[in-house]
């Protein structure tokens, strides 16, 4: 599936995680541990993904470290940054990272995604800034 995050980490030891989320399996490979994450874009951002104009994406969990690499539609691409923020703040500063023509369409957008919650600005946000990975 597009859908996955994969993450590989170079200790032996599976990392433990507090949420107990299911959706996380490990599976060695040569000494190394595979985390799969599902992280879902919506269908429209995909492709801004890909292409490059979608570098950035604000979650409520954080869901990946620096290093760790995903793919979306088939292309591989790698964490290079972790922050945890006030969303205010995420709106204010990453918007166009985001793939959003503005920081009101940011706001927009979250409400849509999260129409029970809203848009709360002091609600504390993971940021992830990600690159195309090349091998």
């Amino acid at each position: 599936s597009p859908w996955v995050l994969v993450g590989i980490r170079t200790s032996r030891a599976a990392p433990r995680w507090r949420d107990g989320d299911s959706r996380k399996t490990h599976l060695g490979l040569g000494g190394c541990v595979v985390v799969r994450i599902a992280v879902l874009f919506r269908r429209a951002l995909r492709a801004a993904v890909v292409g490059g104009t979608k570098t950035t994406t604000v979650r409520t969990k954080r869901l990946g470290t620096v290093g760790d690499t995903f793919l979306v539609e088939g292309v591989e691409f790698r964490l290079v940054a972790v922050e945890s923020m006030p969303l205010e703040r995420a709106r204010d500063s990453v918007w166009r990272e985001e793939g959003m023509n503005s920081p009101e369409a940011f706001e927009v957008s979250w409400i849509a995604d999260h129409p029970t919650r809203g848009f709360r600005g002091s609600d504390a946000v993971w940021v992830r800034d990600f690159l195309q990975h090349h091998a």
